[in-house]
């Protein structure tokens, strides 16, 4: 909908530009539904959708901002990319073309003009790729700043996207929060490959996205690599297994290149040297790692900075928690990205020593605890015993 919203005495400001019309989508349903039910609950509405690089938090803000019952609500609607900004005076820059703010008059207390065109009607407003603007500890604070004066707009909704798994403060953000998007299943991947290539997935095909473990920018690359007959499912597949994540490229961007997205998240500036080095081991180890408790404190006794490292890289969304399992899962795709970038970790040596101790301690292969903790590591045990010969 396009809406006059600022109006000077230099006449009418030009319309707003429509927001996108978002990719096709599957298997966001539940996530949806609590997006709908935070609607009809809260006034006004503040949503921050989590996740990955590539895991489609974009397009299901989109799918939302096009829901009717999200219109008639808020007619007004601005979805604003913080991509390639290095400010907040840009960002600010950008909300004033689409509100219709005189160039003129964007010299002085642009923020004040801006905060009082918002408050004229309804409006939702999605800031997308905040990250852009919140990572960098320079801008933090004077992002989170403009996020808590646009909260306090009684009328405006606030929808942000963030590669990772920490929402900004600044803003009030409703319970139950919008858990961080996970991958999607199998089925979902299959019907999406289905919808976008108009045939049914091959035996490569199948292999293909079981091993991309269901994330949304790599199954659209896959799909769209084969619909245009760049590449047949049997020769991609083939290429797959040697090159792995840069064989999923159709552009120079994060939306076309898989590895261009992951790589956004490797470096950034929430990184530390330490949590490369760990993410470096966990996708080097076959199985992750436990997330038992007991488990994380040994290990912190052979790697000091264990803990702290994965603390960053959960907080951009790098790693998974299996909760039924209590692993710490790196996806397929981020696994081949991260041992292609490091050829090398110092973590090699405390990681076998370890695994030894943790073998003389459960030594008696008769007990039930033993059985318990040492079956998951068998694969990792075997990698570790490797390293050591090699």
């Amino acid at each position: 909908m396009l809406i006059e919203l600022y109006s000077t005495s230099a006449g009418p400001s030009p319309p707003w530009t429509p927001i996108p019309f978002p990719a096709f989508m599957l298997g966001r349903e539940s996530e949806m539904e609590n997006m709908l039910s935070h609607m009809r609950v809260n006034k006004p509405l503040h949503i921050a959708i989590l996740g990955p690089g590539g895991m489609g938090k974009t397009t299901l803000a989109l799918h939302f901002l096009h829901t009717e019952s999200v219109i008639n609500a808020y007619p007004s609607q601005l979805f604003i990319s913080c991509e390639g900004r290095n400010s907040l005076d840009e960002l600010l820059l950008d909300i004033a073309e689409q509100v219709g703010i005189p160039s003129e008059q964007r010299k002085e207390y642009l923020q004040n003009q801006i905060l009082g065109a918002l408050k004229k009607l309804p409006i939702i407003i999605c800031l997308d790729n905040l990250e852009t603007l919140w990572e960098p500890a320079t801008l933090r604070t004077i992002t989170e700043g403009f996020l808590n004066h646009l909260s306090g707009i009684q009328t405006l909704g606030l929808i942000v996207t963030i590669r990772g798994n920490q929402r900004p403060n600044g803003v009030t953000w409703p319970q139950p929060l919008l858990k961080p998007l996970p991958a999607l299943k199998i089925e979902s991947s299959l019907k999406t490959f289905e919808n976008i290539v108009g045939i049914q997935p091959d035996e490569n095909v199948q292999r293909l996205l079981k091993d991309v473990e269901g994330i949304p920018l790599a199954i659209t690359l896959i799909s769209n690599l084969i619909r245009d007959e760049a590449e047949s499912p049997e020769a991609l597949w083939s290429r797959w297994q040697k090159e792995k994540t840069k064989v999923l490229e159709t552009g120079q961007d994060r939306k076309s290149s898989l590895t261009i997205s992951i790589n956004l998240s490797f470096n950034s500036p929430r990184m530390t040297e330490d949590a490369r080095e760990l993410l470096h081991l966990l996708s080097f180890l076959p199985k992750g790692f436990s997330n038992a408790n007991q488990m994380l404190e040994d290990i912190q006794r052979y790697i000091p900075q264990f803990r702290q490292a994965l603390t960053v890289f959960k907080s951009v969304a790098l790693v998974e928690i299996d909760q039924q399992l209590q692993r710490i899962h790196v996806l397929s795709p981020i696994k081949h990205f991260t041992l292609e970038c490091r050829s090398y970790f110092r973590l090699q040596k405390p990681t076998t020593e370890f695994f030894i101790d943790l073998l003389s301690k459960y030594q008696d292969k008769t007990s039930f605890r033993a059985h318990q903790v040492i079956t998951p590591e068998f694969y990792n045990i075997r990698v570790a015993a490797m390293m050591e010969v090699n």
